[in-house]
């Protein structure tokens, strides 16, 4: 998430991603940027950021673990 979130801001130095696992083996991914590359996360109408959470969840599956991504 790292990559792709810094590769489409425009102040890559402010993008910041935590991860932390919580009960059951869950895995929570919080990404943090500058306020005006948050709506290019997101995308039109929400595709981007849900291609990056899919592509999470994807990879996800082998370890059966759950990932979610969270926008900060």
């Amino acid at each position: 998430p790292k990559l792709f979130a810094k590769s489409i801001a425009e102040k890559p130095d402010e993008v910041v991603v935590e991860s932390f696992e919580r009960s059951r083996g869950t895995i929570s991914v919080t990404v943090k940027m500058a306020e005006e590359d948050i709506g290019k996360l997101i995308g039109k109408g929400g595709r981007n950021i849900e291609a990056l959470r899919s592509l999470l969840r994807a990879a996800s599956l082998r370890e059966r673990r759950r990932v979610f991504v969270d926008l900060a």
